[in-house]
């Protein structure tokens, strides 16, 4: 069972994760685009922005239950792990809402 803070987009298309340039992370297998960008502004992550955008704002408001005039994602970058890897619990400054979305 998923916690409710876990949200699924019900339509999911591939995207193709070719033409961004990815840098191996330090003492990992992993590989970042990095943390200084945000790739929902490129076209093909358009239908994720929204999701993305949407997911947000219900958790704003139906979770942290926060007045805000608005939000926006500022940065939003692409890792690449090999199966079975993970990330260590860590905080991302300057961030009410942090998540990952991950394919099956």
């Amino acid at each position: 069972m998923q916690a409710p803070w876990c949200y699924q987009s019900p339509v999911h298309d591939d995207i193709a994760l070719d033409g961004p340039e990815f840098f191996r992370k330090p003492g990992s297998d992993a590989v970042s685009t990095g943390q200084d960008r945000n790739v929902l502004l490129e076209e093909r992550f358009k239908s994720s922005a929204v999701f993305l955008h949407n997911c947000e704002k219900d958790c704003l408001d139906n979770v942290y239950c926060r007045e805000y005039e608005r939000f926006e994602i500022i940065r939003a970058w692409l890792n690449r792990m090999p199966e079975g890897d993970h990330q260590r619990m860590h905080c991302h400054g300057n961030s009410i809402v942090s998540g990952v979305y991950g394919k099956p």
